[in-house]
């Protein structure tokens, strides 16, 4: 009771500074805002959180620690094979937020999104597309990510400094081709389907299809 009574009184002493110093308050909130937006491009789950929302509710995303080690994981390590329980936010946070703030960061990045099936991966694409189209936070961070050139739900190109013909961001499924020469980065999400892990021949395949298209690139 005694912790609440301090609690009540803090926030009644916080409020009364704010009333009597409006200036100085909103003076606070804006370098606390510029702070928040210099780390979010610093850091990609200081980014999650001050862009990313949720699909049901829009309202902004809380990173859990199994999100910070993705991250973690993904800064550390060239090449890793993240595994995790269904619904556990992988796709949003590696290749949705993940793949906008290496984008943000360096525009002349050539991605691609790969999924067991095309239709999968666009979805993943559209996804940082409309990001790029709608976010306000997204700009605040990273002003100069803006639509390029190519613009559909399939591939993307960002405005950048190169005059590189890959495009920015594609989406890819098992088997299908990629555009261009050139890849800088690929993200692979439930790429391993029953099918195609069920015979020693049905993932041979699958594994030339990966070194002859994705890793050869």
């Amino acid at each position: 009771m005694r912790d609440a009574l301090l609690d009540e009184r803090s926030k009644e002493k916080i409020l009364n500074w704010i009333a009597s110093n409006p200036q100085a308050a909103r003076d606070m909130i804006e370098r606390a805002e510029r702070i928040r937006i210099a780390a979010a491009r610093l850091s990609c789950d200081v980014f999650c959180e001050f862009v990313g929302r949720d699909e049901l509710t829009h309202k902004p995303v809380k990173q859990a620690p199994i999100h910070r080690r993705f991250h973690e994981i993904a800064s550390k390590h060239k090449r890793a094979v993240i595994w995790s329980h269904i619904e556990s936010g992988k796709s949003f946070s590696l290749c949705v937020m993940r793949t906008l703030w290496l984008l943000g960061n360096n525009p002349d990045l050539r991605l691609a999104i790969v999924s067991n099936t095309a239709g999968q991966a666009v979805k993943i694409v559209k996804a940082i597309k409309t990001y790029i189209e709608q976010s306000h936070e997204l700009h605040l961070v990273f002003p100069n990510l803006l639509p390029g050139d190519r613009w559909s739900d399939a591939a993307i190109t960002v405005k950048r400094n190169s005059a590189a013909r890959d495009p920015s961001v594609q989406a890819v499924g098992v088997h299908g081709n990629l555009l261009g020469a050139r890849l800088d980065g690929a993200f692979l999400d439930d790429v391993l389907d029953y099918e195609n892990t069920r015979t020693e021949h049905a993932r041979d395949d699958l594994f030339r299809w990966y070194n002859a298209t994705i890793a050869g690139r």
